[in-house]
């Protein structure tokens, strides 16, 4: 495109912006966009950035257009997102709008149809059209919204995770949709764990099965109650046992120490609900061998995780497990803070804390190093054949 046609284009985007803030914009937006309209796109940031930082919701929209389309600045569309996030929080309709379509394009995040029918709600309730016919165009395409994660603060940090970190645990699973004929009052969670004996044990997080009056788990066909048999908060792990699960117990990896770089798999029921019951794999790489705030229990990972995952397999290339999938960071809450969208910033206990948690419980892990390496299908192969969905009834 010419420098002349594309000028006129950035200046008639940024006159759509004008006419978005009508009726709620301050003289200093107002100032900016006339900068924008002389083609001074580099002063007009410079101009919104401060009253951007003190919370002005309309500055933050037009810093999201300025970076999600490079005008006077490289594109970042990380950046552009990161600020949208925060207009949308402060009620900015247009800007949730654009959250929504993020999330549903895989715009500079990754895809999450929960995620984009969440903002498309707030902008909805923010008198968004556009987002009321996206909303009802998702709704057919996807279904009923089955779980809201609200972003919660960790307990004395400024960067929340997701979904609620209370002290020295992890966070819980989201609610999922209860099995038909359930109560409705009753809270349902979701989770993954994995068999680890002949005997129907079964390991996953203590915050997949915290505060359970009843606790299901389902292999393929099969489903039965479990019962808690140990955990411990403090590493996040628990033991359940469900007699009636016949399935092969994981291969832990004992001898051979991970290393930051090796290939990942992850395995596991995100976004789940108990009549549709779907297993989702995904690939990554170890990132660190220190977790958030550098727990020394914990590792980073950068396979994608969602709510479900928790307490599934992360398994070595090998299909050896070597860690628990645990919690991730909410990109949207490090946004607020940060002013960019962090994203694969999941994390893992590891393999070794959960050995020991294991024999700690009278166990003794199976574990293999003469295993070798498979294609990602095989690995899936060999995860589902150990790997269960867990449904927690909280009364």
């Amino acid at each position: 495109m010419p420098r002349s046609r594309w000028i006129l284009a950035a200046c008639a985007l940024l006159l759509a912006a004008a006419n978005l803030l009508a009726g709620a914009v301050y003289a200093g937006p107002r100032e900016a966009l006339e900068t924008a309209r002389r083609g001074d796109f580099l002063s007009a940031s410079r101009e919104l950035m401060p009253l951007a930082e003190r919370g002005d919701k309309d500055a933050q929209f037009v810093l999201g257009l300025i970076y999600e389309n490079g005008l006077g600045t490289p594109k970042n569309l990380n950046k552009a997102a990161g600020w949208f996030a925060k207009a949308a929080e402060s009620g900015h309709g247009a800007a949730a709008r654009k959250m929504g379509d993020s999330y549903l394009y895989g715009i500079g995040i990754d895809k999450d149809p929960i995620e984009a029918r969440r903002w498309y709600e707030m902008a909805a309730r923010a008198g968004d059209q556009t987002a009321m016919n996206r909303l009802t165009a998702l709704n057919l395409t996807h279904g009923a919204p089955q779980r809201a994660v609200p972003a919660q603060a960790v307990q004395g940090a400024q960067i929340p995770m997701l979904p609620d970190l209370p002290q020295g645990g992890a966070p819980q699973v989201a609610a999922v949709v209860p099995p038909a004929g359930g109560d409705m009052k009753t809270k349902f969670n979701s989770g993954t764990g994995f068999v680890v004996s002949s005997s129907g044990h079964i390991l996953t997080n203590h915050h997949v099965v915290r505060d359970c009056g009843q606790i299901q788990v389902k292999h393929r066909d099969v489903v039965d109650e479990a019962t808690l048999v140990a955990h411990e908060r403090d590493v996040d792990l628990a033991l359940l046992r469900a007699l009636r699960i016949k399935a092969a117990p994981a291969v832990f990896r004992i001898g051979a120490a991970i290393r930051p770089g090796e290939d990942i798999i992850v395995y596991g029921f995100p976004l789940a609900d108990f009549l549709s019951v779907h297993p989702v794999l995904t690939k990554g790489s170890i990132s660190s061998l220190a977790g958030f705030r550098g727990d020394p229990n914990h590792m980073q990972i950068s396979a994608p995780v969602q709510s479900g995952n928790s307490g599934g397999p992360l398994l070595d290339m090998a299909g050896r497990v070597v860690g628990v999938v645990d919690s991730k960071i909410n990109a949207l809450a490090m946004a607020q803070v940060t002013g960019d969208l962090t994203q694969n910033m999941n994390f893992a206990i590891k393999g070794a804390v959960a050995v020991r948690f294991l024999i700690a419980n009278g166990l003794k892990p199976f574990g293999n190093d003469d295993m070798k390496d498979m294609s990602a299908a095989q690995v899936g192969d060999r995860a589902a054949r150990s790997t269960v969905f867990i449904l927690c009834r909280q009364h």
